[in-house]
């Protein structure tokens, strides 16, 4: 473990990030000074906020949990959300057009089973206008900007744990003694079908499981405090051959302090259609896309007791 990092820093550095690091999403809007003051609140409001897509985006692919347990797909237009199933005996959710977790619907086309992964619309409306010129509006608008895409990150990852939660088989549901080491838990995990798992658990329970006398290899601080991601677990998955795979650790605020969900590759797990990325229209910000889960073997929940 590096000289330099601790893991109540790491979660105390994550939980509070804005405060620690200079994000690349904040984005540069100085080029915007050269507008003149001749020009009218409404239309400068309106160029600030088209010129914080980009970084928005850009913060919104490194950072929510979802687009890296999901296999994101950019929807064409006229294109639907329909996928073809991996196994007909397999149920598939999604999260519907009011955000709740629900059976998607499927059909037969052209001999296959499809179903469908819903679409639905996550926003966020602008509260702070003003005179931006000044120095303390730039400071404004830098926070405003934070506080959106905090806002579109959290409930992108909260909607994406309500599917785990309501999906997850209770076959894959398994409890432990909160005391129970996790190289112990790990080893249950990998005697499931396939190896490639990676693990999502709350900053708190990462400051509880992760020990000292664990073998543990930590990320860059820099990738820790930006995207979430603290490290790997090496587990040996050939005693004979000493052959090792790592597990990759992903921090979520969304996921509860006693719970940890383990997933394996993004193919196997499921899709996130994005019909709309990220836009700015009538002083709100907002995505249309959706979330299915369609391999029931690809998730295991571990609940700490």
């Amino acid at each position: 473990m590096p000289d330099d990092i601790s893991i109540i820093s790491i979660c105390k550095t994550f939980q509070d990030r804005e405060k620690q690091i200079a994000e690349l999403s904040n984005g540069d809007f100085s080029h915007l000074d050269n507008f003149g003051h001749d020009m009218c609140d409404e239309d400068l409001h309106h160029a600030i906020f088209q010129a914080a897509i980009n970084p928005i985006r850009q913060f919104m692919n490194c950072t929510s949990i979802v687009r890296k347990c999901l296999v994101m797909d950019p929807l064409p237009q006229g294109v639907d959300p329909r996928y073809e199933m991996p196994e007909e005996n397999k149920e598939t959710y999604c999260v519907n057009k009011e955000k709740q977790p629900t059976k998607a619907r499927v059909e037969y086309r052209n001999g296959h089973l499809n179903f469908w992964a819903e679409e639905f619309e996550i926003s966020e409306k602008i509260n702070v206008f003003g005179d931006f010129r000044a120095e303390e509006g730039w400071k404004n608008i830098h926070k405003e900007i934070s506080r959106i895409k905090y806002a579109l990150l959290h409930e992108e990852q909260r909607l994406f744990v309500d599917l785990l939660n309501s999906y997850v088989p209770k076959g894959s549901i398994l409890s432990f003694d909160k005391k129970t080491k996790i190289d112990d838990i790990n080893y249950q995990i990998m005697l499931r079908p396939n190896y490639r798992w990676k693990m999502l658990l709350n900053p708190n329970t990462a400051e509880d499981v992760i020990k000292e006398d664990c073998e543990f290899m930590y990320n860059t601080h820099d990738e820790i405090t930006r995207v979430g991601y603290i490290g790997n677990f090496p587990f040996q998955v050939d005693y004979a051959e000493n052959t090792f795979r790592d597990i990759p650790a992903y921090l979520c605020e969304e996921i509860a302090d006693n719970e940890i969900f383990y997933l394996q590759e993004a193919e196997e797990t499921g899709v996130f259609p994005i019909r709309t990325d990220i836009v700015y229209i009538d002083n709100c910000f907002l995505e249309q896309i959706g979330m299915a889960i369609c391999g029931g073997d690809a998730i295991a929940k571990v609940v700490l007791l």
